[in-house]
């Protein structure tokens, strides 16, 4: 039984609501649910998960995985051929048979699998007289296999307006900065847009210094419809930040020049030490069997365990596959596969645990033998309770770093706050929460010193901490103490580009005063 179909929360065109501002719109409110878009030729379902898409769905004709990974050089002709013929046989899907085969790993058909999703969404860009109605916590994609990638919004958008710009109100939108200067308020969520190593020029003007239209039309570097595109997408995303013409000068006066390399660094290469890399090769086997595994199966549990045999299952699960762990054990390569499992993991508990969603599920599965109901659910064991909060504290930790970029300090102390009081012992969190009742004058600069001594033991290389740290004994005017903990935050991330910036402006403000001679209170610290 499939089931009905709720009313729509939102409805329109795309005439009048480009899909660009509707990805946005989703992405800002962390919304769950499927986006329909529907014209005279084509139906396109995309189902969102925390504002990012899961899902696609198109009735258009795409170019299916196998393609995708041949002409990525994953896959060879013949693997292709090998794999289709034996798909024809067993009737799995595609990706299941080429990771049975051998011929790719988890993080491979991650990576496809993006691929894929992304040319089925960018098609969006162009139905710009289509309908448009969103379902709110429901996903109408039915078929195919049951897992869920989930796509950056902010490089689907950078990808969507390259192709079809011309689909875009980009001038009506790029001229509401016309006799105003503006420059990159968000340093760190460049990497994001997927940005090429020419667009990624105008990044590093747009960090030096606020510019205006003027001036960049007269810029070679970058041509004028691709420099057009690109403010687009950094205006409707809120990460350029407008600042009055008073205060241009005063701007580029204080923002020195900084560096920025065009191109990443080489991942590192790395010799693990056998647990870790025993938990790489659990990680990447996860990976590649969520595709041909239904709920249950995912979390390992029979048809009919009860929902409080579930949750328990998943909260063991989480802790391992939680994609803050990639930064704890120093494999950032593996955070999307991470987040790729964690995003399957939490759909299914999420349905299973909930009555009326399992039944529909179950009945989907059309598995001929009814499971037992989870019946009422006992309260969760402490283990089970410290696992979501841990969980709870790291997203609302997440979403408090994005509000302090827009300056919305208030907003930002509520949410470090109460990821604290989950995780009292957690160094970012504690480094956070001093800062904040600083900056928002809550306390003195010196009231916090201890906390920081404390921060760094819990988590001794966080450049956050040390970001933090820097950050209060700046706005304390303790400049010598601050420029040797922005010092330690480059020394543990090289291309922390606001850290390189407070360096600079440092070092020229010192060399135009003749050095800082205003001493320091760090000396605190060793005082018993």
């Amino acid at each position: 039984m499939t089931a009905p179909r709720p009313e729509p929360i939102a409805r329109g065109t795309l005439s009048h609501t480009p899909f660009a501002h509707i990805l946005v719109y989703v992405l800002e409110r962390k919304l769950q649910g499927t986006l329909e878009l529907q014209d005279h030729k084509d139906r396109l379902l995309i189902y969102f998960r925390d504002g990012a898409p899961a899902k696609v769905d198109t009735t258009r004709d795409s170019r299916r995985l196998g393609e995708i990974l041949l002409d990525a050089g994953v896959i060879n002709a013949k693997q292709l051929r090998d794999s289709v013929e034996e798909m024809k046989k067993t009737g799995e899907l595609h990706g299941q048979v080429l990771v049975r085969m051998g011929f790719i790993d988890g993080a491979a058909l991650v990576t496809g699998i993006t691929d894929q999703m992304t040319r089925k969404m960018v098609h969006g860009f162009v139905m710009t007289e289509a309908a448009y109605a969103f379902y709110q916590g429901v996903n109408l994609i039915t078929g195919g296999s049951s897992e869920l990638v989930s796509l950056d919004p902010f490089a689907l958008l950078m990808t969507g307006v390259r192709l079809h710009g011309d689909a875009m109100p980009l001038n009506a939108t790029v001229n509401t900065l016309r006799d105003r200067s503006f420059f990159l308020a968000d340093a760190d969520a460049i990497a994001r847009y997927r940005f090429t190593r020419e667009e990624r020029s105008l990044c590093r003007k747009l960090l030096e210094s606020p510019q205006d239209l003027e001036s960049l039309k007269k810029w070679d570097v970058l041509d004028a419809e691709t420099m057009k595109r690109m403010l687009y997408v950094l205006i409707i995303t809120k990460t350029l930040q407008v600042v009055t013409r008073e205060k241009v000068e005063e701007a580029r006066r204080s923002m020195a020049p900084i560096r920025f390399d065009s191109t990443a660094p080489p991942p590192a290469r790395h010799s693990w030490p056998p647990e870790i890399q025993t938990l790489r090769d659990e990680i990447g086997q996860m990976a590649a069997g969520i595709s041909s595994r239904n709920y249950y199966e995912m979390l390992g549990v029979e048809t009919g365990a009860p929902a409080a045999e579930i949750r328990t299952v998943f909260f063991r699960m989480a802790k391992k596959f939680h994609p803050d762990r990639a930064a704890k054990e120093g494999f950032e390569d593996l955070r999307e596969t991470l987040a790729y499992i964690f995003a399957n993991l939490s759909e299914a508990h999420s349905t299973l645990t909930d009555l009326d969603r399992r039944e529909t599920y179950d009945e989907q599965l059309s598995s001929g033998s009814p499971p037992q109901r989870a019946g009422d659910v006992p309260a969760e064991t402490e283990e089970e309770k410290q696992v979501r909060l841990t969980i709870e504290a790291s997203t609302l930790f997440q979403k408090a770093l994005v509000v302090l970029r827009q300056d919305r300090v208030d907003e930002a102390f509520a949410m470090v706050e109460k990821a604290l009081s989950s995780c009292p012992d957690d160094g970012d969190y504690m480094a956070a929460h001093a800062y904040l009742r600083v900056k928002l004058g809550k306390a003195p600069a010196k009231s916090v010193l201890s906390v920081f001594r404390d921060a760094e033991k819990a988590n001794p290389n966080s450049e956050r901490v040390h970001f933090f740290f820097a950050q209060v004994l700046k706005l304390a005017e303790h400049v010598n103490e601050a420029r040797n903990q922005f010092q330690k935050v480059l020394d543990i991330n090289p291309r922390n580009i606001e850290a390189a910036r407070e360096i600079r402006l440092i070092e020229m403000r010192r060399r135009n005063s003749g050095g800082f001679k205003k001493p320091g209170f760090l000396g605190m610290f060793n005082k018993k």
